[in-house]
């Protein structure tokens, strides 16, 4: 038994919008992913590096240089996590 070929066309179409739409939520949930990814980054970055430098540390950094590598260490984690969030863009479409 065989389908006409305009049948096969609009039930291919149907199923082609719907893993389309299903991609693109697929997508947005990527995206907000990411997003909190960076927050929590951004979030726990002073903690980490106070409680690394007071267990494995003799070295003891004054407040401004403390804050230096902080800020330098929250830049990186969050160039690659951003990063990430636009290359999965651009691939993605």
């Amino acid at each position: 038994m065989s389908l006409p070929p305009d049948a096969l066309r609009v039930l291919d179409d149907a199923a082609r919008n719907d893993i389309h739409a299903l991609r693109d939520v697929y997508f947005s949930w990527l995206v907000a992913s990411a997003v909190a990814v960076a927050v929590g980054v951004a979030m726990e970055a002073p903690e980490v590096v106070k409680d690394i430098r007071e267990k494995f540390s003799r070295y003891r950094p004054s407040a401004r240089t403390e804050k230096i590598i902080v800020a330098v260490s929250a830049v990186g984690w969050l160039l690659g996590v951003g990063g990430e969030f636009i290359l999965d863009g651009i691939v993605a479409r």
